[in-house]
């Protein structure tokens, strides 16, 4: 600094001894290769600022604003000041609002008009190229699912810009390809489609087709015979649905000449009826002139019913209507009337609480039963819920 403050005075003397200057001017810049120096004279201090580049117009302000500050604020430090910098370190803090650094902004990069119509080109390309490859891919999903299809054959296709050509055979048992189509969300007004009818002996077609006629349950396998046009059935159902199985070939259907069901068995032959046998069997007793179960009879009632649920569910599958009659029953002591309202309460009970179940309500009677007190009643009955289950013959 010291040296700096000598260069400064040295500087100003000679050009006040050299030149003829009007007033009390001083030296405020000075300039040396690409630096420039900022000088701003005060009564007992300079401040000087190094500046590479060009420094903007707000700094000589900020320069003038911040010698007046350090003069007020250390006033008697600089008329003591001895050539001790210490003295005056406090105003560095001041000194450090004068230091800047300014970058020149980049000039933007100016466009030409042909950069904007290459891109605007591209951009259209890549959504023609994705849509186009959106489309194709539909395109394709379709016919691979109509090719897949037992009973369509396709020939020849086309795309075309906004129109589709689709050629080849097609069973009428097949699935309808309108409905292939929309699945793949392909326009059918937008698709010319040429198939032409035959048979086909396809296996799977003909299964399909008869599984689908019959409503079979899942309980049935279907095997189709083309040498012989024979349905083969497997499996068990109700004799119901055999009977309508069996006159598959007098609805028009060329290809099945007859429906082999030997090897199909009878629901109603084994399984409902030793469903039915134990039903039947359960009972659940009642103290005398309570509607409420308790104790070890309320903890067997779950496990019974889970064999109602399987033997109405059995009969849902192979469509045999069935009906389970239940029936409440009270002893013959008390009055007549109030053991019919009693007997009728506990049937009603196990019905509510077989429904709770889930088990549709169509499937049970409730019925209470009560006998009358004579001098020669021979029957005798206990305070009890029991039951029927009628099976209809189809």
């Amino acid at each position: 600094p010291e040296l700096v403050s000598a260069m400064l005075t040295a500087i100003e003397d000679f050009v006040k001894d050299s030149f003829t200057t009007k007033g009390n001017g001083f030296l405020d810049t000075v300039e040396f290769g690409d630096l420039n120096l900022w000088i701003e004279d005060g009564p007992k201090a300079v401040l000087a600022c190094v500046i590479r580049g060009s420094a903007p117009q707000s700094l000589r302000p900020q320069m003038q604003e911040t010698l007046e500050s350090i003069h007020k604020k250390f006033d008697s430090q600089l008329e003591k000041f001895n050539g001790d910098r210490e003295q005056l370190s406090q105003t560095r803090e001041f000194l450090e609002e004068c230091l800047q650094t300014q970058a020149k902004p980049k000039p933007k990069e100016k466009r030409s008009p042909l950069f904007w119509i290459s891109t605007v080109l591209l951009i259209g390309m890549l959504i023609f190229m994705a849509r186009e490859t959106y489309l194709q891919n539909k395109w394709q999903g379709a016919l691979k699912a109509l090719e897949s299809e037992p009973g369509i054959s396709i020939f020849k296709t086309h795309r075309g810009w906004s129109h589709y050509q689709i050629k080849g055979i097609r069973d009428p048992l097949s699935e309808d390809p309108i409905k292939i189509l929309k699945n793949h969300n392909i326009n059918p007004d937008k698709v010319d489609i040429s198939l032409e009818p035959y048979w086909s002996l396809s296996n799977q077609l003909i299964e399909k087709a008869a599984q689908s006629e019959l409503n079979a349950p899942d309980t049935v396998q279907f095997e189709y015979d083309p040498l012989t046009m024979t349905l083969h059935l497997s499996g068990k159902a109700g004799a119901n649905w055999i009977k309508t199985a069996q006159g598959l070939p007098d609805k028009n259907h060329p290809r099945i000449r007859q429906v082999d069901i030997d090897s199909l068995e009878l629901f109603e032959e084994d399984q409902l009826l030793n469903l039915k046998a134990d039903i039947e069997q359960t009972s659940f007793s009642f103290a005398e002139g309570s509607g409420e179960l308790k104790g070890k009879e309320a903890e067997k009632f779950q496990n019974f019913a889970n064999e109602i649920k399987e033997i109405t569910t059995l009969a849902d599958q192979i469509s045999f209507p069935i009906k389970i009659e239940i029936r409440g029953r009270s002893s013959a002591s008390g009055q007549y009337e109030d053991n019919a309202r009693l007997s009728q309460s506990r049937a009603d009970l196990l019905m509510r609480k077989l429904i709770q179940q889930g088990i549709p309500k169509r499937f049970f009677k409730a019925k209470g039963i009560s006998v009358k007190k004579t001098s020669d009643t021979k029957v005798i009955q206990k305070p009890q819920v029991d039951f029927y289950v009628n099976l209809k013959q189809p």
